[in-house]
């Protein structure tokens, strides 16, 4: 019987990554995985224009908030997302696991330190902004079905609110 169940275990696990994946997973590799796509998650959402240009097209009838409170919310959440790797015990982490944590961890630092240089106050600039980057956005669009019509109305509809909000 246990050469059976071992021989089941092997076939199971060869035949699905994932699952072995699961299966070899610690509570922290499963906690690890979770803030990844919670933050990568967030991301999308807070700008709908990347999600669009990577191919996601659940937020094409937005764009990114250039509020002061979303630039607040912004900088808290990457402080949160440095506090809750931190929380995360790295020593039961194992191989790519490991690399994914270090890198997360180092970018998230430099996210929190970075804040310290508001650059909110130059929104645009030569080389990138609004005024390249919307242009751009339509060769990223989808237009197969009418919602993805009525998605860019909406998108061209929000641009003078944006551009409000990078002046202001």
């Amino acid at each position: 019987m246990t050469r059976n169940v071992t021989l089941l275990t092997f076939v199971l696990l060869t035949a699905s990554p994932i699952l072995a994946q699961v299966l070899s997973s610690t509570d922290a590799a499963t906690k690890l995985r979770a803030l990844f796509d919670e933050d990568w998650q967030w991301v999308l959402q807070q700008y709908p224009e990347a999600a669009t240009m990577l191919g996601d097209n659940r937020f094409n009838d937005r764009l990114t908030d250039y509020s002061t409170e979303a630039i607040e919310r912004r900088k808290a959440h990457e402080r949160d997302m440095l506090d809750r790797i931190q929380k995360i015990n790295r020593s039961e982490l194992k191989g790519q696991d490991v690399i994914s944590y270090d890198l997360f961890l180092q970018d998230k630092k430099l996210n929190v330190d970075g804040l310290r240089f508001p650059t909110e106050y130059m929104p645009i600039d030569q080389m990138n902004g609004v005024q390249i980057g919307f242009g751009q956005l339509v060769g990223s669009t989808p237009f197969r079905s009418a919602k993805d019509y009525d998605a860019y109305i909406a998108r061209l509809s929000a641009f003078p609110a944006q551009i409000d909000q990078l002046i202001a």
